[in-house]
């Protein structure tokens, strides 16, 4: 369901259990106020898939996207990979819960490679590019679909002059004209074929099909626009084979020839990811490293320092994988700062907790089948299906300089863009262009000059449910649902600039025998503020209703907390 919140003093009551079988006792938070820490290595992500998908494909690219314009996210699906030709899939959501067949699949069959949505022809609804693949004896074409207004046409409308091997492809606006621009990586290391990542260039909605622009020949896996020198345009790092990872620098509209930035390691990156993972307002970079050609497979980060990527990772994963193959950023325990989210081939789908800005180095959650063969990972996406943790932010203010086009927003991945605000002009979809998963908008034209000019309305999610896409075709795609307890009840984004979010975390253990640990999350009320302490009180009910204990009444400063409770009531009995 959908959800606002109030910067205002508001109780709010909670309920959740059993917290334990034996005690069959239920946990009630009253928080009043506002409720942001101190980490607890607690991932709210379910023991085991609470969706899967119809088997026998061979899924490679998702995304969560409104494709059919009810304002709930589905999930696009393509397949194919390098195995065989295969129909690209839309998973509609209906009520909250993603169906099991799609009821949308492309007429045509492709070896899909990886995939992007976005808004191409600046008409308000989503539209479908899929990466062709190809097989070890065959090269592809990529594909667009168009979106008409009620879904995604059956057979792509576009395709590019170009036959290659493109795996990774993603959406950016190279040229600052207020369209998206669309990037592929090509080349395939299994069959030595070196191969030029390209740029094609938009012009008023329609793509051209010869490249604007092309990188030297190599084995390009991954493609990501990112603002990574905080100049106003999108960069473009490519993920590599046996060559380091690049940045091609923006400069005026066209990138580079070559790149300015390369990184120390040589290993086989297959995904790439953009996210400020330490909250300096800054983009560091996430790779997922895949060992199946030799080297090291691990996930790691590259820091930015002042606008320069270190060339070396400043983190790396610890455990022992051989087959990582994707990384996502996303929040997805509420807290203000984003987690990372990978998988491998043939093994567990994870999430690396964000610690005050560092990474867990080994995976806080995971997951397998009984049998790891079922679990080939080659995607993993961030969204909120069920619509539990949305929270809508009014006017989040930016200033305009005359020259600045392009607009990060201060949480994403975002949900719904719902209204843009231009000098107290609204500004329709054909006067910018955006991407929802990154959360930066550019504009046709850039703003006049002048303090908080610019206005965006939109919602994104604290309780964000996780997706991963399959290649294994004895077992479907998976959706693992968010556990967190969230309130976000009649609430206005009163403030631009922060949402104060009460967010009750899951007890751990859970059951327990002797103590229990309840977490909860106080955020500030505006960004960057100290010392606003918030009351917050906890209550454990019994499961007749009956009050047995207060953990907590009080005063606490932003941040994470946590209360012990040993399971006893206020008179010292068990509350069994």
């Amino acid at each position: 369901m959908r959800r606002s919140i109030d910067t205002g003093k508001r109780s709010m009551d909670i309920r959740k259990g059993p917290i334990s079988a034996a005690l069959s006792v239920w946990l009630v938070a009253v928080v009043l106020g506002s409720l942001a820490g101190e980490a607890w290595g607690f991932i709210p992500l379910g023991d085991a898939p609470a969706w899967e998908s119809i088997t026998g494909y061979v899924s490679t690219g998702g995304a969560f996207a409104d494709i059919d314009g009810d304002l709930d996210l589905d999930l696009v699906v393509s397949n194919g990979n390098d195995i065989q030709r295969q129909r690209d899939h839309v998973y509609f959501n209906i009520a909250g819960s993603l169906e099991t067949a799609p009821s949308w699949t492309s007429d045509d069959t492709e070896y899909g490679g990886h995939l992007a949505v976005g808004d191409v022809d600046g008409d308000g609804d989503l539209d479908l590019a899929v990466a062709g693949l190809g097989s070890t004896s065959s090269f592809a074409v990529d594909d667009l679909y168009y979106n008409t207004g009620t879904g995604l046409e059956g057979t792509p409308s576009w395709h590019p002059v170009d036959l290659d091997n493109s795996f990774g492809i993603a959406w950016g606006d190279m040229d600052l004209d207020g369209d998206l621009d669309l990037a592929v990586a090509s080349g395939l290391p299994y069959t030595h074929a070196l191969q030029s990542t390209r740029v094609y260039l938009n012009n008023d909605g329609l793509l051209d099909s010869l490249a604007v622009w092309a990188s030297p020949p190599g084995y390009g896996a991954d493609v990501a626009w990112g603002d990574v020198d905080g100049d106003g345009d999108l960069d473009l790092a490519v993920a590599h084979d046996s060559l380091p990872n690049q940045i091609y620098m923006n400069e005026g509209g066209m990138l580079e020839p070559t790149p300015s930035w390369s990184s120390t390691e040589t290993l086989w990156t297959l995904r790439l990811a953009w996210g400020d993972v330490d909250g300096d307002d800054d983009l560091d970079l996430a790779v997922a490293n895949n060992a199946q050609l030799g080297g090291e497979s691990n996930c790691q980060v590259y820091y930015n320092v002042d606008g320069e990527l270190e060339t070396s990772a400043g983190w790396t994963s610890r455990e022992i994988r051989n087959y990582y193959s994707c990384v996502a950023w996303g929040d997805v325990d509420g807290d203000g700062d984003l987690d990372l989210a990978a998988g491998g081939w043939w093994e567990p789908v994870v999430v690396f907790e964000n610690l005050d800005g560092v990474l867990d180095s080994l995976a806080t959650w995971s997951w397998i089948p009984g049998l790891s063969s079922y679990l080939v990972c080659e995607a993993v996406v961030w969204g909120d299906v069920d619509e539990d943790g949305l929270v809508s932010v009014g006017g989040e203010l930016h200033d305009g300089d005359g020259v600045r086009q392009l607009y990060y927003l201060e949480h994403a991945p975002v949900h719904e863009l719902q209204c843009v605000v231009v000098g107290g002009r609204i500004v329709g979809p054909s006067g910018y262009c955006c991407d929802l998963r990154s959360g930066w908008i550019l504009f046709r034209e850039p703003p006049p000059a002048a303090s908080g000019i610019v206005s965006f309305d939109y919602a994104y999610s604290v309780d964000m449910e996780l997706a991963v896409t399959n290649w294994a075709t004895g077992r479907g795609n998976f959706l693992f649902l968010n556990t967190n307890v969230t309130s976000v009840e009649d609430r206005d984004a009163g403030s631009p600039e922060m949402i104060a979010m009460p967010i009750l975390l899951q007890n751990r253990p859970n059951p327990f025998s002797t103590t229990t640990g309840i977490q909860f999350y106080v955020p500030a009320q505006e960004k960057g503020s100290v010392g606003a302490g918030k009351e917050v009180e906890i209550v454990i009910y019994n499961a007749t209703g009956q009050r047995i204990k207060t953990l907590v009444s009080g005063e606490f400063e932003p941040g994470r907390h946590q209360v012990i409770w040993d399971g006893r009531t206020e008179q010292g009995t068990s509350a069994a």
